[in-house]
């Protein structure tokens, strides 16, 4: 078992049991997941300190160990002998952001006097969009700069291979991928179970279709891992195109299931619901999934060619 299907089993484990306690109690909107987790963690905080005392004292603790936790990375980097001139910017950079975002998401109140005369009334009257979405752009500033020296750091400064920065890719990939279906979807699963058994089976019936389809991403990602490490450590041999031509057929079968998957939940709509209104057709096709697996066969069809042509060249030399 290669080291992204690990990290991706380990990672459904824990959006399954995120998304089972605190799932069904979040919005079911994209844009404001990236700002609960810093949301809950500000609301336990402050629940904490409101109990006075030694849960006063804990949740200062708790404040300050999230808000030097780049701090801290930057500490163990220096041990390990690993520091780049970048780590000394961004890290305190990085930390400063967490502390104001974290202070923030403890004293909620404090942001309406950074919002406009207009919004700030809004929010006073009970329409908290405005202040939620105010906290959203917080989060999003801390990602992007998080994003800008993770990039900084790794390609430019130690310029990281392709092959790594591949690899770093195809992480990327299971992580949004196990994330949409381990906790995004399942969130919305059991938030939305209704009375009507065939609602509740229809929900029960598309999770399914996105575990059939997560599946797929991670075994190809886990093979298209191994593929890239080979091309790192070897030249292409024989042993190469087999693992090409394993994931390329693997690929094409997958095309056809999410594609299967597509058509059978159309069809048990239209089947199965009472009134025509009732009928929910799935016209969104899965583009990533499909992308994913489209470029993954294009990458190693292109391997197998180039084979070919060096096999040829061989022969005629």
């Amino acid at each position: 078992m290669n080291k992204i299907t690990i990290f991706s089993i380990l990672l459904s484990l824990c959006f399954i049991i995120l998304s089972i306690f605190i799932g069904k109690e979040l919005s079911n909107q994209v844009i404001f997941i990236f700002e609960e987790p810093f949301q809950l963690l500000g609301d336990s905080i402050r629940k904490l300190s409101l109990l006075g005392g030694m849960g006063n004292i804990f949740a200062i603790f708790l404040y300050l160990a999230i808000s030097l936790i780049p701090i801290l990375i930057l500490i163990y980097i220096i041990k390990r002998k690993k520091i780049v001139k970048i780590d000394y910017i961004f890290t305190p950079l990085l930390s400063l952001l967490l502390f104001f975002i974290m202070y923030y998401m403890i004293n909620p109140n404090l942001l309406i006097e950074l919002l406009p005369p207009v919004l700030a009334l809004q929010v006073i009257e009970g329409n908290l969009t405005a202040l939620r979405i105010f906290r959203v752009g917080l989060v999003f500033t801390l990602d992007i700069f998080l994003i800008i020296y993770l990039f900084v750091r790794f390609y430019v400064c130690q310029k990281t291979s392709i092959y790594k920065l591949i690899q770093i890719i195809l992480y990327m990939i299971a992580f949004s991928t196990v994330f949409n279906t381990f906790y995004i979807q399942l969130s919305n699963l059991l938030r939305n179970f209704s009375i009507n058994p065939y609602d509740n089976f229809q929900s029960i019936m598309n999770f399914s279709f996105q575990l059939v389809s997560t599946f797929i991403i991670v075994y190809l990602i886990g093979h298209f891992q191994k593929l890239v490490r080979y091309l790192e450590s070897n030249e292409i041999d024989s042993q190469l195109i087999d693992l090409s031509i394993k994931i390329s057929n693997f690929a094409v079968v997958s095309v056809i299931v999410i594609l299967l998957n597509l058509l059978i939940n159309n069809v048990y709509n239209m089947v199965f619901s009472k009134q025509m209104q009732d009928i929910k057709f799935i016209l969104s096709i899965p583009m990533l999934e499909l992308m994913i697996v489209m470029v993954m066969l294009l990458i190693t069809e292109y391997i197998k060619r180039t084979y070919i042509i060096h096999e040829e060249n061989a022969l005629t030399i």
